[in-house]
């Protein structure tokens, strides 16, 4: 699911009810509503707003095995999904692991970003330049599992696994000294409130104490972690 400011909806796409789902739903803020485009991607992935386009992108695996048979990139118009790129059997991007991959966009080069595993000591970070994916190195948080934002209001990408706290300036990932935050979490809900200019983590797992379920809400202000 992602947020389309330009449409003021919510886009939510595909799902698993056991089965694998191609749908697609919009939020208006007080309802849902199922919609019917032409063209439906037989992909599960991660999407997000692209600001570059205007629009949302999608990018997952095809098929339900792995290792995956292909890879696809997406463009949400409003109305219709376009299939904007194919990445065949034998791409190295079809090594990532599993679900283990998120997508962002880059404030500083405007530019989306794909960051996941290949193994567990291998991070890889992708960008998108609007028509393909160029790797730009085996780097990223280490840890499974992460959790990433986009941070508009200071130039970064935000990114929080069970090792720390990391940050992308537009050029590299380094990690950043931080006491008393959230905790080394895996699979909380991290987005960025434009109305407060704060990045807000909630939720996850707790690997250091029998992964157990967290319930708190903190905020990253650019620099430090406050527990809300």
């Amino acid at each position: 699911m992602a947020f389309d400011p330009i449409r003021r909806v919510a886009v939510l796409y595909g799902g698993d009810a056991p089965q694998q789902l191609h749908d697609t739903w919009l939020w208006d803020g007080s309802s849902w509503q199922a919609v019917s485009p032409a063209h439906e991607p037989a992909i599960g992935g991660v999407m997000a707003f692209d600001p570059a386009s205007q629009s949302i992108l999608l990018w997952g695996f095809t098929g339900t095995g792995f290792p995956p048979t292909g890879a696809e990139t997406w463009r949400w118009t409003g109305t219709d999904w376009v299939r904007l790129d194919v990445q065949p059997a034998g791409s190295s991007m079809l090594k990532l692991d599993g679900y283990e991959f998120v997508l962002s966009p880059d404030p500083v080069t405007g530019r989306m970003m794909l960051v996941g595993h290949i193994t567990a000591n291998t991070p890889n970070t992708w960008e998108w330049d609007g028509s393909r994916w160029s790797l730009l190195g085996e780097v990223g948080p280490p840890g499974y599992q992460f959790n990433l934002a986009e941070d508009p209001a200071s130039k970064t990408v935000i990114a929080e696994d069970r090792f720390g706290t990391w940050i992308w300036d537009g050029t590299r990932w380094g990690q950043t000294p931080t006491s008393g935050g959230p905790g080394h979490l895996q699979e909380a809900g991290m987005a960025y409130d434009s109305h407060d200019q704060l990045v807000l983590l909630f939720g996850g797992l707790d690997p250091d104490v029998a992964y157990g379920m967290r319930s708190n809400l903190w905020a990253w202000d650019g620099h430090t972690w406050t527990k809300l």
